[in-house]
């Protein structure tokens, strides 16, 4: 573009022809202002340009910063909890001779596993709702009338809840799938951006809006579970309401015999 500009000047008519007047712009003339009219709208683009791609650059380092520093914040709790035992969800559980009638505070399974091991109350919540004192996990007195002698926590050595009601171990879950939640957002920040996407939210909005905090539930919570629902609706072993009227299989095998 500078080199036709530089030939439209070079066409340009010299003043010393003796004409003290203005004369009338000729063809060049009006090439060239169009020439110069371009170069100026060009500049201002380039301008415009360097001024929006350092906003991006430092608003994308500033979300990158945060990132980084929650995840350094993540970090250093999860190794101050790593001495924490994990909680086992045993459907079965191998217990001793002795506890073979012991039962599950909350399922009431009979020496099937502990009520730590619980897997039809995971949660904390569903498992509080289900006693009422959180130290012997009895559904007779509340936690004030409690008289049996208070253990420690497995989990966290206090004394004032049953090991089966600690939600250390919850917390320190929730804390984990929010480190790699955020891993994963600084990696898709690194990926090229995808024309499909433009029209999404970007992974920190979508973090931010379906991330819920530890321990708010929604309406659903107050639902039963889906192992209580399907103790609820199971029918019980050989019960059909179709068959009820046939003689039983073991009737009906000895009458065939009968016959032959």
């Amino acid at each position: 573009m500078q080199t036709f500009v530089q030939s439209l000047r070079a066409k340009e008519p010299s003043s010393m022809d003796g004409n003290d007047g203005a004369s009338e712009k000729t063809v060049d003339d009006m090439s060239l202002d169009l020439a110069e009219d371009v170069l100026d709208l060009d500049y201002d683009d380039d301008q415009e340009i360097q001024k929006e791609e350092p906003i991006v650059e430092k608003k994308n380092d500033n979300e990158r910063a945060q990132i980084e520093k929650r995840m350094e914040e993540l970090k250093a709790e999860l190794t101050e909890k790593a001495h924490v035992p994990k909680r086992r969800i045993f459907g079965v559980t191998h217990m001793r001779a002795e506890e073979k009638f012991m039962r599950c505070a909350f399922c009431n399974g009979k020496g099937v596993h502990y009520s730590d091991c619980c897997p039809h109350f995971i949660t904390v919540k569903e498992r509080a709702s289900r006693v009422r004192c959180r130290l012997c996990l009895d559904t007779l007195h509340t936690t004030e009338n409690c008289n049996r002698r208070r253990k420690k926590c497995f989990y966290c050595q206090q004394e004032d809840h049953h090991t089966a009601l600690c939600d250390l171990p919850e917390k320190i879950q929730d804390l984990n799938e929010e480190y790699d939640e955020l891993k994963e957002m600084l990696e898709e920040m690194d990926m090229p951006e995808d024309d499909d996407d433009k029209d999404e939210p970007s992974t920190s909005r979508r973090y931010q809006e379906h991330r819920k905090p530890y321990n708010e539930y929604d309406d659903s919570a107050d639902e039963p579970s889906t192992s209580r629902r399907y103790r609820e609706h199971r029918k019980p072993y050989n019960e059909d309401d179709d068959d009820e009227d046939k003689p039983s299989t073991s009737r009906r095998s000895r009458e065939y015999r009968k016959r032959d």
